[in-house]
């Protein structure tokens, strides 16, 4: 079923006027299996679609010691059983039959040797052009449109095995080669080999992630070879990056890090903060012009470490933390002057290219550490409060203060620590204390339609004296009204959940009381799938601030819009949440009544002829972290799969067991994953060509980030 993953993946473009019929893909992946399978493509940007199929096996077999050309020529599948509807430069073209070919030329890549048994993936940066062309008939004989294609980027063949005995590189099972687009580099930010790195590096953007690769001998001594994105830091400032994933195969003593340095000179003084391919953790330094590369401290850390360098005046500070919120110092160091700071990879080899890739990146002048709350929270001062409000996080504990006349009427005054809450979801915090400053002021959670003052929301709070309030305001503009309330001690744990998220939301309050969790109320309010969820705290007096300590916050969301196909009227789907698969597919899938597992609607293929169907939602990932796909879902024809996609690539495919018509199982089918911020996921459900009913329902796809 590895082609069934593929065939749902997507690329990015950005399409040229009419006239020139040029589009250049800057993100996305087209992925070519070890086994030949059908893998497919969606090319989407501004005007444009293009849609197809291609049949081609992956690169395979790369002996020891050789230099490998990775250069390939893909080519569409010209047996495609069913035509496509494609769209060039705003043109849509129904029932069209294509011919493409995509010519990616790459850099040579140098296979070393290494141990029995060993893994290992291979990459080099690459070119690609190439020509799409849509025909009104099977026979490639009436042309409709063609246009050509261009773009860069990075190709992977892996993960292999290495056979000493062979003395070769050979795929895994789950192997293949993946061709990743990217883009330039955004403003200010330029890239440049330093020193003699032998091979040469590229550097590339996309959807917030930074790729770099590098060759290079190493960063030590007194020179160095090395790949660097940076930008000029004329004073004061930092860097911090989460840094996700560097190549463990290529060398030990490769490194992937952040840097500043006062050139590009191979001898220039820098202070560097690395990390090597085992975890091991670098901090050092080379004071002067030539001299020796000083060794400050070390570390090690797992998984996607965050790295961040501080300089205030001469005295560079280097820190590493795990979550992003939570620091280690490893001491600090000393490089005065105009200086540049960036992102840094070697491969300790000339003729190697290591790749790293780094997220988060943030660069702040004029100095501090950028930001008090960890990603994904925000913060704003709402309406009129008098005094300017502040929100920090450290330890897991958020300390929140906000002045404002209340929350309460048809306008709220308030300071909110917040973030995006999209259709399902809750939030959870234990009110550690709070301010008295008036017997209405108020601590608590929250979910809110926008930052308007006058905007629609539910909130439940605690006041100084223990007494909870229910609250909502249930449009805009409209008056606030108490619904229901109880009396605690502190610390008081909150939590509101959202029960859906169509345009009215169900919400339920409850407060943990004895070791359990005590309903206070439900309320149902107009606030749309596209919501944000937080920390309220108001003073009832905009003379002075209400400082608050919430901690445990936990925030839950599901990502999908209308997981449970309530918000359809059957048989409608559309985005912005499930969309049929066609043409991609045979038969165009619905919403339904006729058997949901749970509410009112479900999500269906009906088939009565041998042709196959299937529906998905796209979901843009906001925030690095771990996810969890759950769909309930029912078919009564084998063959059918659940699965998850990320850029284009199939991660995870569940066949779906086979029940009568209705029949959901005992338990729902969860994929696990981890995603970057920027990643593009697709969860989906495919029918195969049988007749036959497949349906799904109950679908979340959630990130659980509690605070650290």
């Amino acid at each position: 079923m590895r082609s069934l993953c593929a065939l749902v993946g997507g690329l990015l473009l950005s399409a040229a006027g009419a006239s020139a019929q040029t589009a250049t893909i800057t993100s996305g992946t087209v992925f070519l299996y070890w086994d030949g399978s059908l893998s497919g493509f969606q090319l989407t940007g501004p005007g444009t679609q293009l849609v197809g199929e291609v049949l081609q096996g992956s690169i395979d077999g790369l002996p020891d010691g050789t230099v490998v050309d990775m250069s390939r020529t893909v080519a569409t599948n010209l047996h495609s059983n069913h035509p496509f509807v494609e769209q060039v430069n705003g043109t849509v073209y129904n029932s069209v039959w294509i011919s493409a070919t995509f010519t990616f030329t790459a850099r040579p890549v140098f296979i070393p040797g290494g141990i029995d048994g060993a893994t290992a993936s291979f990459s080099t940066p690459f070119t690609m052009s190439g020509q799409f062309s849509g025909f009104a008939d099977q026979a490639l004989t009436q042309q409709l449109f063609s246009v050509s294609t261009q773009g860069s980027g990075v190709i992977s063949v892996g993960p292999l095995r290495h056979f000493a005995g062979a003395g070769r590189w050979a795929l895994t099972g789950a192997g293949g080669t993946g061709f990743t687009f990217t883009d330039a580099l955004p403003s200010p930010w330029t890239s440049n080999d330093v020193g003699n790195a032998g091979t040469a590096g590229v550097s590339s953007y996309s959807n917030g992630t930074f790729f770099v690769a590098g060759a290079g001998a190493d960063i030590w001594g007194a020179t160095d070879a090395f790949q660097f994105v940076s930008q000029p830091l004329p004073a004061d400032g930092s860097i911090v990056v989460q840094l996700d994933g560097i190549d463990p195969t290529l060398s030990p003593f490769a490194k992937a890090g952040v840097m500043i340095r006062q050139s590009t000179s191979a001898d220039s003084p820098h202070v560097l903060l690395d990390v090597k391919p085992d975890g091991g953790v670098e901090f050092m330094t080379r004071t002067t012009t030539g001299g020796s590369t000083q060794f400050i401290a070390g570390a090690t850390t797992t998984g996607r470490p965050w790295l961040r360098l501080i300089r205030s005046g001469a005295i560079v500070e280097a820190a590493i933390s795990q979550d992003g919120a939570n620091w280690t110092s490893l001491g600090s160091a000393t490089l005065a002057g105009h200086v540049l700071v960036g992102l840094a990879v070697t491969s300790h080899s000339n003729d190697l290219i290591e790749q790293a890739e780094f997220e988060q990146v943030a660069v702040t002048s004029g100095g501090g550490t950028p930001g008090t709350l960890p990603s994904p929270w925000s913060q704003t001062d709402v309406g009129a409060v008098g005094r300017s409000g502040s929100g920090s996080e450290a330890g897991g504990a958020f300390t929140v203060a906000g002045a404002g006349a209340d929350i309460w009427g048809t306008a709220d005054a308030f300071h909110f620590v917040y973030t995006s809450n999209v259709s399902e979801g809750s939030i959870a915090a234990r009110v550690v204390s709070m301010d008295n400053t008036n017997p209405f002021a108020k601590a608590g959670v929250m979910f809110r339609a926008s930052l308007d003052p006058a905007a629609a929301h539910v909130i439940l709070d605690v006041r100084p004296d223990g007494n909870i309030e229910f609250m909502t305001r249930s449009a805009s503009g409209a008056d606030t009204t108490f619904i229901a309330g109880a009396v605690t001690s502190f610390p008081a744990t909150l939590t509101l959940q959202r029960v859906h998220g169509s345009v009215d939301s169900a919400f339920v309050a409850s407060v943990f009381e004895s070791g359990a969790w005590r309903q206070i109320g439900v309320v149902t309010t107009r606030i749309g799938p596209q919501a944000l969820s937080g920390l309220a705290v108001t003073s009832h007096d905009a003379s002075r601030l209400n400082t608050a300590v919430f901690d445990t916050v936990e925030v839950t969301r599901n990502l999908l819009v209308d997981g449970n196909f309530e918000g359809y009227s059957p048989p409608s789907l559309g985005p912005p949440g499930w969309i049929s698969d066609r043409p991609l597919r045979q038969v165009s899938a619905v919403s339904d009544s006729s058997h949901p597992y749970e509410g009112l609607n479900d999500g269906m293929c009906s088939q009565t002829t041998f042709a196959d169907c299937g529906l998905y939602q796209d979901v843009i990932i906001q925030t690095a972290g771990a996810y969890v796909f759950s769909v309930r879902a029912n078919s009564n024809h084998a063959g059918a799969f659940v699965g998850v996609n990320i850029n284009g690539v199939g991660f995870q495919s569940l066949p779906i067991d086979v029940h009568p018509v209705g029949d959901y199982g005992t338990a729902p089918y969860m994929i696990s994953f981890t995603a970057s911020a920027g990643d593009t996921v697709r969860v989906w459900m495919y029918s195969p060509a049988t007749p036959g009913v497949v349906a799904i329902d109950a679908a979340t796809l959630e990130q659980d980030f509690s605070s650290p």
